[in-house]
């Protein structure tokens, strides 16, 4: 699919222009739009940095053909994309007890996409793509699951979604939560780097939500381009 080699070309410079060319290609069938969100899904959990680019193609895809299972209804782009991450999002439970004997790397790579899954639904939450009580849902679960890689999921979304979800209507909701991550903070069993990283989401509420270390933000064309150029520079100065 066309797609494909779009979504290989995507920076943030480039992403208007190539959201006008995405949205021209004929989806026109419900397996074809399935498709579309198939790789828009894997490319985002594969660069997690480009989330938020990759939210922003998504906000723009009003995208709607007739449902092959249901007569007379129409199946949305929005709707098999939060289909889409629900299930990663389901499955992921079965899939870390499968790699509880795989190697280091294959544990890692896996780990990986599941916190790019998580930024992904945290950056669409925020453009109203995905409702807030979707959020309470997983923020709910990652905590009753309470295990490091769920922990670590919890720090992964809190400080997307904190600025939006952390309002007074659901403020009784929010400190139930954050009771709940100082309780596990403080437990002696939890690793230290999950402590850490707890520590930080209570600290970044604390402070209204306002980073205190600088926000990796996807790099520009331009940008990756220096650093090659300094890689490259700094080879041929070792080689001399």
């Amino acid at each position: 699919m066309k797609l494909r080699g779009i979504l290989n070309k995507m920076t943030p410079e480039k992403c208007q222009t190539l959201i006008c060319r995405a949205k021209r290609l004929n989806i026109d069938t419900e397996p074809k739009l399935t498709e579309v969100v198939n790789l828009i899904f894997e490319k985002v959990i594969m660069e997690p940095t480009y989330s938020s680019v990759y939210t922003n193609m998504c906000h723009c895809m009003k995208i709607k053909v007739r449902s092959e299972q249901q007569e007379g209804k129409m199946v949305t782009f929005r709707a098999l994309l939060l289909t889409r991450c629900q299930r990663f999002i389901r499955e992921s439970r079965t899939e870390l007890e499968k790699l509880k004997d795989a190697d280091e790397a294959t544990v890692s790579e896996y780990h990986s996409k599941l916190f790019g899954a998580y930024r992904f639904i945290g950056d669409l939450y925020n453009k109203g793509i995905v409702i807030e009580n979707v959020i309470h849902d997983m923020i709910f679960k990652l905590l009753k699951w309470k295990d490091p890689v769920s922990l670590q999921c919890l720090c992964v979304i809190w400080p997307i979604v904190g600025e939006k979800l952390d309002v007074s209507k659901a403020k009784r909701r929010n400190d139930q939560y954050f009771q709940q991550m100082a309780k596990i903070a403080k437990d002696k069993r939890q690793p230290g780097n999950i402590k850490y990283r707890l520590l930080n989401v209570i600290d970044l509420r604390a402070n209204n939500w306002i980073s205190r270390l600088p926000v990796v933000k996807p790099k520009t064309l331009a940008a990756v381009r220096m650093d090659v150029e300094k890689e490259i520079s700094g080879a041929e100065l070792q080689n001399k």
